[in-house]
């Protein structure tokens, strides 16, 4: 089991303090948004400073008609010189939008297209939803059962196994990379010592 904690600009850059706290909890790897490529940037290069394996996920927003090229070059710029392994796409959006499907289809496309490198290597890309996301927004699609899932379901339980899954499962996956556990109460994230506001997710 491994764990991980997934910042974003809301978190704003991780103070000293923070990084002990979490890696007194066995935490040593850092996903970040990358809304703000600047912040995610600085939290990244602080994380591969410490020791700490780096991924990033991409926030696609239909409302907004992110477009995958503006959120491919944040992606390059949030990771510069950094070996980042997997950048997750991410699905979720407040509202049932109408062709969401097709749109994310023609994003996701432009994303393998780009075969973004990181330090010389080819980065993984994957999939950050939830299931009642991914029931609503993909129609349950099982198109993208090869890509690393990363998913959220706040249930407060530092575990994932197959037998988890089979509560929990969706899209024809059959196992996920790493499930997205904690949030807090609020959904805006578990509150450190220092006052920054991280989630956590667990890995097999």
């Amino acid at each position: 089991m491994r764990l991980a904690a997934d910042v974003s600009n809301h978190t704003g850059p991780l103070l000293p303090e923070s990084f002990e706290q979490m890696e007194s909890w066995g935490v040593k790897h850092l996903i970040a948004g990358i809304i703000d490529p600047a912040i995610a940037y600085e939290q990244l290069s602080m994380a591969f400073e410490r020791g700490w394996e780096v991924d990033m996920y991409a926030q696609y927003n239909a409302m907004l008609h992110d477009d995958a090229f503006s959120l491919i070059q944040r992606c390059l710029t949030a990771g510069a010189g950094l070996p980042i392994n997997q950048v997750f796409v991410t699905v979720e959006q407040p509202t049932s939008i109408s062709g969401y499907r097709e749109k994310f289809d023609a994003i996701w496309r432009q994303f393998t297209k780009a075969r973004m490198t990181f330090s010389g290597r080819r980065v993984q890309l994957g999939i950050y939803t939830s299931r009642l996301n991914w029931l609503s927004l993909m129609g349950n699609t099982s198109d993208y059962r090869d890509a690393p899932l990363m998913y959220a379901n706040y249930d407060h339980v530092q575990r994932l196994d197959a037998v988890l899954w089979r509560q929990q499962g969706f899209g024809g996956w059959w196992k996920p990379a790493l499930k997205q556990y904690e949030a807090g109460s609020d959904n805006l994230g578990y509150v450190l010592d220092s006052g920054q506001r991280v989630d956590f997710s667990v890995s097999p």
